[in-house]
């Protein structure tokens, strides 16, 4: 079965609870990067570039859930992965102007490296997510 513009995928329930999800997810994704000093995590201190990537990789995912129920599966992956990507240059370039925050190259990269992360674990998993009218077969 094609998938035909307007044609209504997943519920109305599924779109409202992971478009909160992922509203609830963003705010929080921003108020840390805003903080002058983030919060403490004894497993992510030592490292930048692992708390950028774990962040955007559960951003790509959860996005993800959110384009799943309007667009076919790969176009849904491509969705999440460039939104992704756009909310988190946003955040590094909102930095330029934050006192105590720095626009940093490498903070972009771990976060790009995340979400491509998220890609791979999206299309590693296609088969044992349900299909849905419209996917394309792997």
């Amino acid at each position: 079965m094609a998938y035909r513009v307007g044609t209504t995928r997943g519920s109305a329930f599924g779109r409202v609870f992971f478009l909160l999800v992922n509203i609830f997810y963003a705010v929080a994704l921003a108020g840390v990067s805003m903080m002058s000093e983030p919060p403490y995590v004894p497993v992510l201190s030592r490292t930048d570039w692992l708390s950028h990537g774990l962040a955007y990789l559960v951003q790509s995912l959860l996005l993800f859930l959110l384009f799943r129920e309007m667009l076919p599966r790969w176009s849904a992956i491509a969705a999440a992965a460039g939104t992704a990507m756009l909310f988190g240059v946003v955040m590094e370039v909102v930095q330029l102007v934050m006192p105590g925050r720095f626009f940093e190259l490498h903070d972009v990269l771990a976060n790009t490296v995340g979400i491509i992360v998220g890609v791979l674990v999206l299309a590693g998993i296609g088969p044992l997510v349900r299909a849905r009218p419209g996917d394309v077969p792997s």
